[in-house]
């Protein structure tokens, strides 16, 4: 669930970039800088990403079942 409402918002948030710039700009030069735009986006959320993946915990927690 949790990993659907990133992907939701990510999705959104490039769509907004996307779109932002080529309603701006016409024409193939607008489509062009909406997809350069979006896609450098993503690359640099991905960077400032990846060092987060080795805050995570090594190993699991182990949960009992008991109440």
């Amino acid at each position: 669930m949790v990993r659907q409402v990133g992907s939701s918002i990510g999705i959104a948030i490039l769509g907004t970039i996307f779109f932002g710039t080529v309603g701006n700009l016409s024409g193939i030069t607008g489509f062009v800088m909406g997809i350069r735009y979006a896609i450098l986006s993503a690359v640099g959320i991905l960077i400032l990403t990846i060092p987060l993946v080795f805050l995570f915990p090594k190993k699991a927690q182990q949960h009992s079942d008991t109440f």
